[in-house]
């Protein structure tokens, strides 16, 4: 099982801002209150001020700090900077003292009220996660229902690699390991030999036109309760439910990152 699974072109859209940003987007997380305004006004210079409000912007819309604002989208640069009645050109020398981006990060989390993740909470959120990964197995959902849950911690998201294989790919290998516990009373010999006839059957008919091999999968378990002779098969149970997390999924990512147009 290959732990990466974002492409180069994920990453960079997951690294930071979205190239655009729409109207509903600008209004709901780079709008500033009357507190926010107080604490950035508190920095010194106005470049200063308006790097430390886009570090609150990034933190508050994507749940991370972007390791460079000066990406962030222009039109999001002149709606902060119009609120701060700062010129935007000035963002140009933000970051140039790394020390200063560092300790800004560190003073944006604390009046967000988040905070990195300890060792013991991000195996609360992997063990959290292996158990949405019995019903849903694509690992782009399981993203992005690991991003949902560390915003909805306070915790400040991981980095994209971490996610990958700390996370997602740990929490399906759980649940690889977990659906084969549930099913092992099930293997009994007899049904091992049905599984084997089938795939047999199988095989033989594949060449065949106008007959359809028999599913292997569609063998049915000895004491299952499923009847045979009916046409419609039974939904598996997980199966609702990782439709709506996939459901849930897309709508963090839409609602987090508000997609390019």
């Amino acid at each position: 099982m290959p732990v990466r699974f974002l492409s180069d072109a994920q990453r960079d859209q997951l690294s930071g801002f979205p190239a655009e940003l729409d109207a509903e987007a600008l209004e709901r997380f780079f709008t500033f209150s009357k507190a926010d305004l107080t604490d950035i006004r508190c920095r010194h210079g106005d470049g200063n001020r308006l790097g430390w409000a886009l570090q609150l912007c990034g933190l508050r819309m994507l749940g991370f700090c972007p390791d460079d604002v000066t990406t962030a989208p222009a039109e999001a640069v002149r709606f902060a900077a119009r609120q701060l009645g700062v010129d935007p050109g000035v963002l140009g020398g933000y970051g140039v003292r790394r020390q200063a981006r560092t300790d800004h990060v560190t003073q944006v989390k604390s009046y967000l009220g988040f905070a990195s993740p300890t060792a013991i909470e991000m195996d609360a959120v992997r063990s959290w996660l292996a158990g949405d990964a019995l019903a849903q197995d694509r690992p782009i959902v399981l993203f992005h229902l690991a991003c949902q849950r560390f915003y909805d911690l306070r915790l400040v998201r991981p980095g994209l690699t971490v996610i990958e294989q700390s996370l997602v790919g740990a929490a399906r290998e759980g649940a690889r390991h977990e659906t084969a516990a549930r099913v092992l009373h099930l293997c009994t010999p007899e049904w091992c030999r049905a599984l084997d006839g089938r795939s047999r059957q199988g095989r033989g008919l594949g060449g065949r036109r106008g007959r359809r091999a028999t599913p292997v999968g569609s063998a049915t378990p000895p004491g299952s309760g499923a009847r045979e002779g009916h046409g419609r098969r039974k939904a598996a149970p997980g199966l609702a439910r990782g439709r709506t997390q996939e459901s849930r999924a897309r709508r963090w990512h839409s609602a987090q990152v508000r997609a390019s147009r």
